[in-house]
């Protein structure tokens, strides 16, 4: 799957959870938990961020998520 460009759209910093608004104008939920190189307690509305797109039962997601789209590339990653 291709990595996605996006921007931090929102963030509830009592439930731990954001939506990142991808340039195909939809908008993916993550928590801390899909974050590599960034922590939770980072993220400001308005961060730029790559991230891998899942579609789950809840809907689309964001894994991945990293401020450096190389960290994507790596094993792993």
């Amino acid at each position: 799957m291709q990595p996605l460009q996006g921007v931090v759209v929102s963030l509830d910093r009592d439930q731990q959870y954001g939506f990142i608004r991808a340039a195909d104008e939809n908008d993916y939920y993550f928590g801390p938990d899909n974050l590599n190189d960034i922590a939770f307690d980072q993220l400001k509305v308005g961060t730029p961020v790559h991230f891998i797109a899942e579609m789950a039962n809840e809907g689309r997601q964001a894994k991945r998520i990293c401020k450096d789209a190389r960290r994507l590339l790596e094993p792993g990653g």
